[in-house]
């Protein structure tokens, strides 16, 4: 399979085959052009295609043709809305409602596009969330890959593929609102999501330069401009190659906003994704040149809460394309007969060899969902005295965790120290300051409104070294952090 991505001048392409022992070998360019590449007024089919085989012949794996082609575009390229809608909305019902929301909030008939929709819930609602193209804009990118020779597989937007990149750190218990900028020489620019999804197609594009308009200036603008709004930005994700070269510490604190580097995020909660990719001649993958890409690969691992719909292209009888990743594909007859044989064969040997007791409740747990064996008659159990079932206690994940350490002790280097020891604890995102006054003599932990629980489990992770007895909600409901540490005098 090959990942796609198109810009105005840009064009990637990630190329990728899975290997017999299960492992995906991959290869990779791009390339910037001089000419506009893609228009919504008027795409050049001849253009778009011309510069698609100069990518898809540098990034061909040696000794493989890939043909199946997942497009990323960017979110102008199509139309999209998201709104609230029922808990007892039913599946029946939901194309009807899109079509009625597309004609009202859109203006237009949705019977001319391809589209797609995702809906999520958080707590008792449930958000839906739509993306569609004009049938004949998309029938434009199918006859440019046809033209080389290539097969349109699906069409992942943008910032779809950009929110799958983090949305593994996201709890759901907690609301945020995050904004995810690539950031390269010219600019920054991105989206802006929260917990659920993206907020709306609006592309954040700001330029940056060496003198007054540095990449803090305008972000710490751009963050006053939130607040403004009262939406306060809770995370900065940024990505690029540019990323690289920043301090998540000192780029916190002169941007306003809490900053989480991608390449950090793919280390602590992908490394599952890494693994399975293999780089052709030993070249790893630039991970921050190809982030799209990459978010594409993992949205077709995953593939979750992706609703296809599948119509008719304009000008196409009897035929259909998925906006999205649609259906799954079936097997071919070879290949589905060697698995249901080697299947066959691997669960006999298993039935065998474990020599189970009672044969029927051995097959009806291999086949949980599917009891279609012998069915036992089992005795009336006797009641038993009801008692109340303990509360659960809640999963934290440390590494979630915005963690901010402030000297307040006076001893320089203290910070850096108890940076390190939390590090070894499982904790990943600490960044270090100067507390008020370095008069402390007593350590103490802030914790924000519903951070209780991540206060005292930090609290327990550091009985060795501090006994800290000191804990306090923070009234300050601008900070970034979700716990402060304020190091006293002692932490010796």
């Amino acid at each position: 399979m090959m990942f796609l991505f198109i810009d105005n001048h840009v064009i990637k392409g990630l190329v990728i085959k899975k290997t017999l022992l299960g492992q995906f070998e991959t290869n990779f360019f791009q390339k910037t052009y001089q000419s506009e590449l893609i228009n919504q007024d008027a795409l050049s089919v001849d253009i778009l295609a011309s510069a698609i085989k100069e990518i898809a012949s540098h990034s061909q794996l040696k000794g493989h043709q890939e043909k199946e082609v997942y497009l990323i575009l960017p979110h102008r390229e199509m139309v999209f809305f998201r709104t609230t809608v029922a808990t007892d909305l039913t599946p029946s019902t939901v194309v009807p409602f899109l079509k009625d929301k597309a004609l009202t909030r859109l203006n237009i008939d949705l019977n001319q596009y391809d589209f797609n929709y995702s809906i999520k819930e958080n707590g008792q609602n449930k958000e839906l969330f739509f993306y569609g193209m004009a049938k004949t804009t998309l029938l434009n990118y199918i006859n440019a890959l046809s033209l080389v020779g290539l097969k349109f597989a699906g069409l992942i937007p943008e910032a779809f593929a950009d929110f799958y990149l983090f949305e593994k750190t996201l709890r759901k218990d907690k609301q945020e609102n995050i904004l995810f900028l690539s950031f390269s020489e010219s600019g920054l620019n991105g989206y802006l999501y929260d917990s659920l999804g993206l907020v709306d197609n609006k592309r954040i594009e700001l330029k940056v330069d060496e003198t007054e308009n540095t990449s803090e200036t305008v972000l710490k603008k751009l963050s006053d401009d939130f607040i403004k709004e009262n939406r306060k930005i809770n995370r900065l994700i940024l990505s690029g190659v540019n990323s690289e070269k920043i301090r998540q510490d000192t780029f916190t604190k002169a941007v306003g906003m809490w900053t989480n580097p991608l390449k950090k995020i793919i280390e602590n909660f992908y490394q599952d994704y890494l693994k399975m990719l293999v780089g052709q001649d030993n070249q790893p993958l630039p991970l921050l040149a190809y982030d799209a890409c990459f978010g594409g690969f993992i949205f077709y691992r995953d593939n979750r809460n992706w609703i296809s719909h599948q119509s008719k292209p304009v000008g196409k009888k009897n035929s259909h394309y998925d906006f999205g990743l649609g259906s799954p594909k079936k097997l071919p007859v070879k290949e589905a007969f060697i698995f249901i044989v080697s299947f066959a064969v691997s669960f006999v040997l298993f039935v065998l060899l474990t020599k189970p007791k009672n044969q029927s409740s051995q097959l009806a747990f291999a086949f949980p969902r599917l009891n279609l064996f012998h069915r036992q008659a089992t005795p009336t159990p006797t009641p038993s005295p009801i008692t109340p079932s303990p509360s659960p206690t809640p999963v934290i994940n440390r590494e979630s965790l915005k963690i901010k350490i402030l000297n307040g002790s006076g001893t320089k280097g203290k910070a850096g120290e108890l940076k390190e020891i939390l590090k070894d604890k499982g904790y990943s995102e600490v960044v270090t300051d100067n507390a008020d006054n370095f008069d402390y003599q007593n350590s103490e932990i802030h914790y924000k409104k519903d951070e209780k629980n991540a206060a005292l489990l930090m609290k327990n992770d550091l009985k060795d070294v501090i006994n800290i007895t000191k804990l306090v909600q923070a009234s300050d409901s601008q900070e970034t952090a979700d716990i402060s540490i304020v190091i006293g005098a002692d932490f010796k």
